[in-house]
């Protein structure tokens, strides 16, 4: 995508400055977002690859499920 924009900017004439402006906005999102998924790809890989970092928490209590507490048939706990 980043590089879709890029070419789009680059092959703009000059009278189209609304275009450039919302282009080069979309451009600067782009590479944000690039750096958040990049930073969120580290900490997964470093905090979470071995199976043993795998546990979110621990149930202290969890209720029983009752089976068809609906006339739709849902369940609910």
């Amino acid at each position: 995508m980043v590089k879709i924009t890029k070419y789009k900017l680059n092959e703009m004439e000059d009278d189209d400055v609304k275009e450039w402006i919302m282009l080069e906005d979309n451009l600067m999102k782009e590479e944000r977002g690039i750096k958040a998924l990049n930073k969120f790809y580290d900490e997964t890989i470093k905090f979470w690859s071995k199976d043993g970092k795998h546990v979110l928490g621990y149930v202290a209590y969890s209720p029983p499920l009752t089976f068809f507490a609906s006339i739709k048939g849902y369940t609910e706990d």
